[in-house]
């Protein structure tokens, strides 16, 4: 078995459009989604969707058009091809699971989830930590230390805040003002793979695995 501890930080949602003019658009694109064959604009689609999801009142064409793109770039295998075709079939599914949700079908989207294999559960660093530099990112990655009864725990162990894959920190930092926060994640594997890591917030952020950095970005993304 193998097991790779992954750090995150960051993360602060953007603004989406407000309907109706949200709904024309979800429906545009899902027409668009529909019948796309270039993984790369099927994945922007696909984060629009997922964007315009809260502000949507029927969600049946980008279900419809999710599902397609599933089908279409996963080529109907129960496990998804490698490169960036296997890559957007995951994401329409996680799409979908999304949708499911919002259409008030949690039964079908637990089946989503378990196919995909989403981790669910978490440890957030307290706000206690202060990160040296951009992130932390010229610093020690900081080292996870189980909570123990008695002790004063930097790290809180949380179990199914991440549904359907996404972990909103803002949501779980009890002050929101200019903070850094480090979420923990292991994955663990029966075999060695190929694995893709998309990360990424509206403010700087940084990724590390197996204890160290591996990318940082300094940038802001209003």
């Amino acid at each position: 078995m193998t097991a790779l501890p992954i750090a995150l930080l960051a993360a602060i949602p953007a603004a989406a459009p407000q309907p109706p003019a949200a709904q024309r658009e979800a429906t545009a694109i899902a027409s668009e989604l529909t019948d796309c064959r270039d993984p790369l604009r099927a994945a922007t689609l696909l984060f629009r969707i997922e964007e315009l999801l809260p502000h949507l009142g029927s969600i049946v064409d980008p279900l419809r058009a999710a599902d397609a793109a599933a089908a279409r770039f996963g080529s109907g295998a129960r496990v998804h091809p490698a490169g960036p075709e296997g890559e957007v079939a995951a994401l329409a599914e996680r799409v979908g699971l999304l949708l499911e949700l919002a259409r008030g079908r949690p039964a079908r989207a637990a089946e989503r989830e378990a196919h995909l294999r989403l981790p669910d559960s978490f440890a957030i660093l307290s706000t206690s930590w202060v990160p040296g530099g951009t992130c932390g990112a010229d610093g020690p990655v900081p080292a996870f230390e189980v909570p123990r009864p008695g002790n004063s725990p930097r790290w809180r162990v949380l179990t199914g805040i991440a549904r359907a894959g996404r972990l909103d920190l803002e949501d779980l930092l009890s002050d929101r003002r200019d903070v850094a926060a480090v979420a923990a994640v292991e994955l663990t594997v029966d075999r060695p793979v190929d694995a893709a890591l998309y990360y990424g917030a509206s403010g700087p952020s940084a990724v590390a695995v197996d204890g160290a950095w591996i990318a940082a970005d300094a940038a802001h993304h209003p």
